[in-house]
């Protein structure tokens, strides 16, 4: 039976009328997609979750209770990696596998080292040694742990740190941060890190953290204006949230100012930077060094000389360390152990997990120390 002409006319003029509509819808969302987005670390995965809320949800290589610094791909995460239009990780002295991972699996992708951000003020490793956190001299002479003429001359109120306004600003040298009396290099973008002397751990400071989520909001927002707006929506709530964070840990972190801890390498410089606890006492610079003899016995005059002022030392340490030589060079002292997962591996992701980490991190000194 022939279909009347009339209703072929109606069913031709709804088609046509409906066409330009799914093309506009097809094209919008061709249009709004967005980065496929990479990231190596819990930490760096919760800042990059938490500026990208809304317009999609970054993957995450790092999971479970794994080493970053020796970490092998499995086949679901090289793939991931072929996908990426982006990859915010640390930087090659973080995750060295990675460094070598991505011209293989992600050769078009955009490449995002956070360690080169921007007016990012880097720590050299063994930071802890050569910034005068030794107490030892300090207990010494300051039984009255006065601030004032402590030591550490690089986190007194006289070089200008207004911690107060930590939390919105980026440690630049307008707070009196010298960065470049740290080392033999600038640590500046503009003329290059010596990754293999710095300190990785940069996500521990809040205010890097600051950075480094504008890093990636400048870069997303390069590769997809369309959510530009959000991307920095993000980032102010972002900003927000980590000042609050700031303050509340300061107040928690205060009591431990002048306290000694142990720990088994120097991870934590941005964490005591941050929330000024200047005694922290490395065993090794890193975990890919060993202690010289000179410093072993420096150290071991510290330890002895910190508990003469009190009957515990706390020895904070990542999950699954190796903890013999830190017990060893301690002796008789009476050492409380802590945890604390420097990386967040051991938590769930999301843009949840910094605020998690630092808070742990923060709960653990608090817990261990006498």
């Amino acid at each position: 039976m022939p279909i009347p002409l009339p209703f072929l006319l109606t069913s031709n003029r709804a088609a046509r009328g409906a066409l330009p509509l799914l093309l506009a819808t097809f094209a919008s969302a061709a249009h709004a997609q967005a980065p496929m987005v990479v990231t190596d670390l819990p930490a760096t995965h919760a800042l990059a979750s938490a500026v990208m809320e809304g317009v999609a949800t970054p993957s995450l290589i790092v999971t479970g209770a794994a080493d970053p610094h020796h970490f092998q791909l499995k086949p679901s995460q090289a793939r991931a990696l072929s996908k990426a239009d982006v990859v915010f990780w640390i930087g090659e002295s973080m995750t060295p596998w990675l460094a070598s991972a991505l011209p293989e699996l992600a050769p078009q992708a955009r490449s995002v080292a956070l360690l080169d951000a921007p007016d990012l003020p880097l720590l050299p490793l063994g930071e802890a040694e050569h910034e005068g956190h030794d107490a030892a001299n300090a207990h010494a002479e300051h039984d009255d742990h006065d601030t004032e003429d402590h030591a550490h001359a690089d986190h007194d109120a006289e070089e200008g740190h207004d911690h107060a306004d930590h939390s919105d600003a980026d440690h630049t040298a307008e707070e009196g941060h010298d960065h470049a009396d740290h080392s033999d290099a600038d640590h500046t973008a503009e003329e290059g890190h010596d990754h293999g002397s710095v300190d990785p751990h940069i996500w521990l400071d809040p205010a890097n953290a600051q950075i480094m989520a504008r890093e990636m909001v400048d870069v997303l927002s390069a590769q997809d204006p369309d959510n530009a707006a959000t991307y920095a929506r993000n980032l102010s709530l972002l900003q927000a949230s980590l000042a609050t964070l700031t303050t509340q840990l300061r107040a928690t972190l205060a009591p431990y100012e002048h306290t000694p801890i142990l720990t088994t390498h120097d991870a934590i410089g941005y964490f005591a930077r941050a929330f000024e606890l200047h005694d922290i006492l490395p065993v090794s610079a890193s975990d890919a060094s060993k202690p010289g003899a000179a410093h072993l016995s420096a150290l071991g005059a510290q330890i002895a000389a910190a508990a003469d002022q009190r009957d515990t030392l706390c020895l904070l340490a990542e999950p699954q360390q190796n903890l013999s030589l830190a017990r060893a060079i301690t002796g008789e002292v009476t050492v409380e152990d802590a945890e604390a997962d420097l990386s967040g591996t051991t938590l769930a992701p999301g843009a949840d997990l910094y605020a998690t980490l630092l808070t742990d991190i923060a709960a653990a000194i608090a817990t261990c120390t006498p």
